[in-house]
Parts: structure tokens; sequence; C-alpha cells
């Protein structure tokens, strides 16, 4: 949505370009763990479980990053975590 207005600066519009392919990203990593679980049977599932739960915590460490990038970008502790 931000992208699509013309007030953004260049390096705002940069930042906001970065963000939407990381997000993307992490979406099709999510995606494809779902098919992996919906697709595993009895012979594959403890190598699922393990992949998805290694990429669970990928992606908590990686939302815990975002989260604090917006609150130095922001000068507000919104999830109130003390930085």
């Amino acid at each position: 949505e931000r992208l699509a207005g013309t007030g953004l600066k260049p390096s705002e519009r940069a930042d906001e370009v970065a963000m939407q392919a990381e997000l993307m990203s992490e979406k099709t990593a999510v995606e494809e763990l779902i098919a992996k679980v919906e697709g595993s049977n009895e012979g594959t599932w403890v190598t699922v479980k393990e992949d998805t739960r290694k990429a669970s915590d990928e992606m908590k460490g990686w939302w815990a990053r975002f989260k604090d990038n917006i609150d130095k970008k922001t000068r507000s502790d919104k999830d109130m975590d003390g930085h």
C-alpha cells in the first residue's frame, strides 16, 4: 500500500521494497513447511518435525529482530521489551 503512493523518499521506498521481499520469503518458507507437514507420513514425520521446529525458531528470531528494528526506527517500544 505504501509502495503505491508517491510520497516516499527513495530511501524509504528501498526499505519498503526490502521488507516486502523479506516478508514474501518468510511466507514462502511457511507455505513450504505446511506442504511438508501435510505430505508427511510415518517414515518422514521425525525429519519433518525437526525441520519445522528449526524453521519456526529461525522465524521467531527474525520477527524479534524485525520488532527491534521497528522500535529503533520509530523510537517507540510497542512490544514493551525494553528496546
